[in-house]
């Protein structure tokens, strides 16, 4: 019998509280099984974690962010992954043998693991921790503003009440 290893959050409760809020807020369940490289488990850690360091004032682990998606009920899509040689590096494939351990992969037996959110939304969450260049499209600079200020306005309600 294979153990599962346990999850388990080293936030405070205030701290998974707006975490958990944050994830309603910001990236609400899709329902949807789409596969893309800005909705894998660790490009959403990575985002949330600079997010949560640059506006919100304190860091996320991964365990910190799967124990909330797994809390909140979202959904996931896990791929072991095969080697590729040409490319030299690991793909996500249905027929791989390849798993990730020490790690939250290693609790879903994945090497690659997609969770149910919007992949656009993630990347302009991660265009917030970032001075945007010049060059910018004018739409995608408002959207990045507009969600800037949402954060701001979901500080405010969430953090600084106390």
């Amino acid at each position: 019998m294979n153990k599962k290893r346990q999850i388990k959050s080293k936030l405070n409760s205030k701290q998974q509280y707006v975490l958990e809020e944050f994830l309603i807020t910001f990236l609400p369940k899709t329902g949807h099984k789409r596969k893309n490289p800005a909705n894998e488990f660790e490009y959403i850690h990575t985002t949330l974690n600079k997010v949560f360091i640059k506006h919100l004032g304190f860091k996320l682990t991964a365990d910190d962010v799967l124990f909330a998606l797994e809390t909140l009920g979202y959904n996931f899509f896990p791929l072991k992954g095969t080697w590729d040689t040409e490319d030299k590096s690991v793909r996500p494939s249905k027929s791989g043998d390849l798993i990730r351990y020490g790690t939250a992969y290693s609790k879903y037996e994945a090497s690659f693991l997609y969770v149910e959110v919007k992949a656009d939304t993630v990347r302009f969450l991660k265009r917030t921790t970032t001075t945007l260049p010049p060059h910018t499209k004018p739409d995608k600079n408002a959207k990045t503003n507009l969600l800037l200020n949402h954060i701001k306005h979901f500080k405010k309600n969430h953090t600084e009440s106390e």
